[in-house]
């Protein structure tokens, strides 16, 4: 949205934002409440727990579209996905498979 809205229709922001996160948000929801009791994504509050994660999601996408020199797309993913994997209770390491 950076680089192809007009200034005036970045007030259309806030409401892209909800609508993203709190999508997301179900889905993570759904996900983490049907994980089994033998996996290890087991959270007390699986509406928090998705909700903090589907905002992490997109923050991550946003700082990235708004760095002057973001780097490459794989690396940046290469970094978060430990963070955002922590929120979701899995081990902070990535498996480069």
């Amino acid at each position: 949205m950076r680089h192809h809205c007009l200034p005036r229709d970045q007030q259309v922001l806030p409401l892209v934002q909800t609508t993203i996160t709190g999508l997301m948000a179900e889905i993570l929801c759904s996900w983490l409440i049907s994980a089994g009791p033998g996996e290890e994504v087991e959270p007390k509050a699986p509406e928090l727990t998705a909700a903090v994660t589907s905002w992490a999601i997109y923050g991550a996408a946003f700082y990235w579209s708004q760095a002057d020199d973001p780097g490459s797309l794989e690396e940046f993913i290469q970094r978060v996905t430990p963070i955002i994997l922590s929120n979701l209770g899995q081990p902070a390491a990535i498996n480069n498979t």
